[in-house]
């Protein structure tokens, strides 16, 4: 595995964009750490490919469990909404973490496929903690090799990471 982007926010964005990555990989893995402005405990945040926010290319399903009161649920989620970011209703601190691979990335013949999980916690004091993890598909309808990956739709923080890992 080689790191091929890298990112720490040292103010707050709207979006980030990879520029260009480099080619020649089998696989993709993506690291996020994730808290942003948005009013809430935990949220989804956008992931796109190539400059593509159209919603209609890709397809999503989300599965989440929590902790401490055993809900469970699925969803159908809007396409692109793929990686897990904490809110500011939890602790100043609390950031979620989001781990994507996205299998054969340059093929020109096959739609693009990515599973997820993602981490995030419901941090209400030092003594009520409500933990989350869900899992994540995402499908990718183009046949147009990845060339860009974007992270967008939450107003990120200082110290959020995103990091892109090529696998050959």
């Amino acid at each position: 595995m080689e790191l091929i982007y890298d990112n720490t926010l040292t103010s707050t964005s709207n979006s980030i964009d990879t520029g260009t990555l480099p080619t020649g990989y089998k696989a993709y893995r993506i690291y996020t750490s994730v808290r942003s402005t948005t009013v809430a405990w935990n949220h989804l945040f956008h992931i796109g490919y190539n400059g593509d926010t159209n919603a209609d290319n890709y397809v999503a399903t989300m599965t989440r469990l929590y902790s401490t009161n055993s809900q469970f649920g699925q969803d159908l989620v809007p396409g692109t909404r793929a990686g897990w970011g904490c809110g500011t209703n939890n602790s100043t601190i609390t950031f979620a973490f989001t781990v994507m691979d996205i299998m054969e990335p340059e093929s020109t013949t096959k739609r693009k496929f990515a599973t997820a999980q993602a981490y995030g916690t419901r941090h209400y004091s030092t003594s009520s903690t409500l933990n989350a993890t869900a899992v994540i598909s995402q499908l990718y309808e183009p046949t147009t090799p990845i060339t860009s990956i974007q992270f967008f739709g939450a107003n990120f923080i200082a110290g959020c990471s995103f990091r892109v890992y090529g696998i050959k």
